[in-house]
């Protein structure tokens, strides 16, 4: 049985691990919990908006368990398995974005609505991606991990 990680870890190494481990299993679960009760009163005027909250929930969901993946990876820093991390870490980012945006994109709402939805992600969406970039050069880029 493996015990803890042989190198010591460092600091932005462990920042991204607690990013990828408790604080986004934190804030969606929060999401899963708490998006679906939101829309739930709009369901009988959009039928669509039931299978978009469901691609939500599934989306994000799958997205933070490949994000916990990852962290834990990260975390064992077995040898051979950076590829892996980096793949998780664009994997999980990119599903979690892909759900946040099935609501506008597939919920049946009005254009206005979804055309609104859409611009108020649009910066979150921007900064996700963003964040992901960075965390992938230093992944690919830092000595130490």
């Amino acid at each position: 049985m493996n015990g803890p990680p042989s190198k010591k870890l460092t600091g932005w190494l462990i920042l991204l691990i607690i990013l990828l481990g408790p604080l986004s299993f934190g804030g969606s679960a929060r999401s899963l919990s708490v998006i679906p009760q939101m829309y739930r009163p709009h369901f009988a005027v959009y039928p669509s908006l039931a299978g978009a909250i469901t691609a939500f929930q599934m989306l994000v969901g799958i997205g933070t368990a490949v994000w916990a993946y990852t962290a834990w990876l990260l975390y064992r820093r077995a040898p051979g398995t950076l590829p892996r991390a980096q793949a998780g870490l664009v994997i999980g980012g990119l599903l979690k974005i892909a759900g946040s945006l099935s609501i506008p994109l597939f919920g049946g709402l009005p254009a206005a609505t979804a055309n609104s939805m859409l611009q108020e992600a649009l910066p979150g969406t921007i900064g996700s991606m963003v964040m992901i970039g960075i965390w992938y050069l230093y992944l690919a880029c830092s000595q130490r991990v």
